[in-house]
């Protein structure tokens, strides 16, 4: 057996040397797969794993001089760029050049190193992949096969990416069992092939830090409801909104979070009466958010995991979401659950967060025990499990 795979010991990823792709966050805060890729580097930490980042590197080149960099069929060279916080590769425009390369060719862009880590895990279906390491893909949802009306993903090309992904992974994870049938189904993949690991939710500042944090003027601790992701259609806030409108409810109803795909459509349904949007925020700042608000609403109409709804019942915030797919597995009997596409019934579940003290108690409690799941310790145990099944180990 290799010597890059230690047995199991105290620390069950002991040694294990662990690629993971870390691309810069977009202007506004980091997205949700920017956040998983953090937390996995994390947890993997947390194993005994010695995590090598892979970058790249800015670079003023031209849309052409990419094209033609993009042409050439050899493999590229990562640099090693070791550090006093251990190894990191590195490679000029690496991430964009990757993806100019599929639309010439077709194919992954292959890049080597001079000693690979053990595993590549790529957080997101990049079209790459690292000579002489087992390489893992994490696919989030199957939503822009399912639902491309939803998203602003080129469907076509991403059927073609994911075909090419299956091809080259020596396994896939993903995050739900919702996401790992429809993934299975669109890939024709065996079923023992996509690794459902769940994720865990960033950890929070200490709770009576976020607790007893400053909120935006004219909040009051569980004075609001609040909802927080990226705007876009996907997230149903124009319905959110009008049922927030008809239940009636004075609490006014905050949405925070980046402008996403297709946001400006969605300016006018948030330019309402008793409704507050706020922009992107750090982390302290939104921990506190979630922490006092009164419930959490987040009826989407599809995810892959639903992090935001996790993240509610972690802090103990009565949360309200869909009855469907990814997010009702993930909040099981932890959540408040509504037809997303029912304004009725989902303005009536409001009224009933609003009204009925004994109800938020009750979600509070059912919300902690649930989100014990994603915990960072159950994540852990998960990830362990499918990194060691990748060379037939089994946890001691």
């Amino acid at each position: 057996m290799s010597t890059r795979f230690p047995a199991p010991g105290a620390a069950p990823l002991n040694g294990w040397r662990i690629g993971v792709d870390a691309r810069r966050r977009r202007p506004g805060g980091a997205t949700g797969v920017a956040v998983y890729a953090q937390v996995l580097s994390e947890t993997l930490r947390t194993l005994g794993a010695r995590i090598e980042p892979v970058r790249d590197t800015e670079t003023d080149r031209g849309r052409a001089s990419r094209w033609i960099a993009a042409g050439r069929r050899a493999p590229r060279l990562l640099r090693d760029e070791t550090g006093p916080d251990g190894r990191l590769w590195t490679g000029e425009d690496l991430f964009r050049e990757a993806q100019v390369h599929f639309n010439v060719y077709g194919r992954l862009l292959p890049v080597r190193c001079d000693d690979p880590p053990a595993v590549m895990h790529w957080s997101y279906p990049l079209p790459l992949r690292l000579l002489g390491a087992r390489n893992v893909y994490t696919i989030h949802d199957a939503i822009p096969l399912d639902r491309p009306e939803l998203t602003g993903v080129d469907s076509g090309r991403h059927r073609r990416l994911l075909a090419r992904v299956a091809e080259a992974a020596d396994r896939i994870f993903t995050v739900s069992e919702d996401s790992r049938e429809a993934l299975v189904r669109r890939l024709g993949v065996p079923g023992d092939f996509v690794i459902n690991t769940y994720q865990a939710p960033p950890q929070p500042p200490a709770a009576s830090a976020a607790v007893g944090g400053p909120l935006p003027s004219g909040l009051v601790p569980g004075g609001y409801f609040l909802f927080w992701g990226s705007v876009e259609p996907r997230k149903n806030l124009e319905r959110l909104v009008a049922a927030h409108r008809l239940s009636g409810a004075s609490r006014p109803l905050v949405v925070a979070g980046p402008d996403g795909w297709r946001a400006g459509g969605l300016a006018r349904a948030l330019d309402a009466p008793g409704v507050l949007r706020l922009p992107w925020l750090d982390r302290p700042a939104l921990a506190a958010l979630i922490c006092q608000a009164r419930a959490a609403l987040f009826p989407s109409l599809a995810e892959g995991f639903g992090l935001p709804a996790v993240e509610a019942m972690a802090a103990g915030v009565p949360l309200l979401t869909s009855d469907r797919g990814a997010l009702a597995e993930v909040a099981a009997d932890g959540a408040l659950t509504v037809d997303p596409h029912d304004i009725v019934a989902m303005a009536a579940a409001i009224a009933a967060l609003a009204s009925d003290d004994a109800l938020c108690g009750r979600l509070r409690e059912a919300g902690r025990t649930r989100a014990a799941t994603f915990s960072p310790a159950a994540y852990g145990r998960r990830l362990t499990s499918a990194y060691l099944g990748l060379v037939g180990q089994t946890a001691g």
